[in-house]
């Protein structure tokens, strides 16, 4: 339902609400493919516009059933969000310039509870906020270079304070021709999977057979090895994704029958989330049999668990804090990455039906830090 209310003076309220929903969808993760058995997603949005100053508030909402294909459990989703933005603009210097500000803060709460009240995707419920102020400036030097500046400071909850600026110059070298230069600043924080994650990851692993052959080194201690969680679990120490961008641009037209751009980029990208792996996460150190046992025993525990289960595997093995084994993979932030790239676009205006268009774009990269360029690939 929507409900336009338009008053004097160029004024508007909108007020929307509605819901959605949806079943049966599969969608890929990184502990695997997830059915969706039942889904629901209630929304309402306000926006009161004046011109020069805009009111926003949104709230959405999903309460969902789902269910883990490798692991075949049951998953419970109950996550709502809203937020409350103000905007405001006004022109100054007899309409060369601009200035835009304005600020906004939403709040999160995410549950993940069983009917029974056991916790099925994350640890336990949260409840988070961030707040932001941003403000722009455009400004017309002169009548043939046009400058923008930008800044956006957001402050999060689970990540620390951060500055994310932007600037750009266009120069009309002509009247048919310009010549632009950007540059920004921007980072992408992990989400709540990424930081809370606590689900299995498969079946339990009976590793009995090694703890049996074992048996006459023990003395009659147990290793609780018969049945062995494997489990998936979030990062709460991961730092946000980061990009610096620089891009040129070049804008021309001619004679009126065809439009051509170009430009070249160059980015530096950092800190990327990494799928879920073994041994990553130093909340949960490599596994270490009962210190109550003897050092050679201990060893000797190690080289049989080394010998009988695959690297991946034994790297991924470590201790829950009853000191119980279990298999952890979690996330990391790694790599950097230098990307530069090329892209053209030429559109032809031969009659005023018929308009043809060729582009083409080439990117480049090179892996500067962390794993192979086997496992940072660009997607499309």
């Amino acid at each position: 339902m929507r409900l336009v209310k338009y008053f004097e003076r160029g004024r508007v309220l909108t007020l929307e609400a509605g819901n959605a929903s949806m079943e049966g969808q599969v969608f890929q993760t990184g502990i695997g493919r997830i059915r969706v058995l039942d889904s629901k997603r209630p929304y309402a949005r306000l926006n009161f516009n004046t011109g020069g100053f805009n009111l926003l508030a949104w709230w959405d909402k999903r309460d969902a059933e789902q269910r883990s294909l490798p692991a075949g459990g049951l998953l419970y989703v109950d996550a709502s969000k809203w937020e409350v933005e103000i905007q405001g603009n006004t022109r100054f210097a007899r309409e060369r310039g601009r200035v835009i500000g304005g600020a906004s803060y939403r709040g999160m709460e995410v549950d993940s509870a069983a009917p029974s009240g056991q916790q099925t995707i994350i640890a336990a419920p949260r409840s988070d906020h961030s707040a932001a102020a941003f403000a722009q400036l455009d400004y017309e030097i002169t009548p043939f270079l046009h400058g923008l500046m930008a800044v956006r400071v957001d402050d999060v909850s689970l990540i620390d304070r951060r500055v994310s600026p932007k600037a750009s110059l266009v120069n009309r070298l002509t009247r048919d021709q310009s010549l632009g230069l950007k540059f920004d600043r921007a980072f992408q924080p992990p989400n709540y999977l990424e930081r809370f994650l606590a689900i299995p990851a498969g079946r339990p692993v009976d590793l009995s057979a090694i703890e049996s052959a074992l048996a006459p080194l023990l003395g009659g201690a147990s290793l609780g090895f018969a049945s062995v969680p494997a489990l998936a679990l979030g990062n709460q120490q991961l730092d946000v994704e980061k990009v610096t961008s620089y891009e040129l641009g070049y804008t021309a037209v001619i004679g009126a029958r065809a439009l051509l751009g170009a430009s070249y980029f160059r980015s530096r990208l950092e800190d990327f989330v990494s799928e879920l792996r073994p041994g990553v996460n130093p909340a949960y150190a490599p596994y270490r049999p009962p210190a109550t046992l003897p050092v050679a025993v201990q060893q000797a525990i190690l080289a049989a668990l080394r010998q009988n289960l695959p690297p991946s595997v034994f790297l991924a093995m470590t201790k829950r804090s009853d000191g119980s084994p279990m298999f952890a993979h979690s996330y990391t932030n790694f790599g950097k990455v230098d990307t530069q790239g090329v892209e053209w676009e030429l559109v032809l205006y031969p009659h005023m039906d018929v308009r043809p268009a060729f582009a083409y774009a080439c990117l480049d990269y090179q892996v500067k830090e962390g794993v192979g360029a086997a496992e940072l690939l660009p997607n499309s």
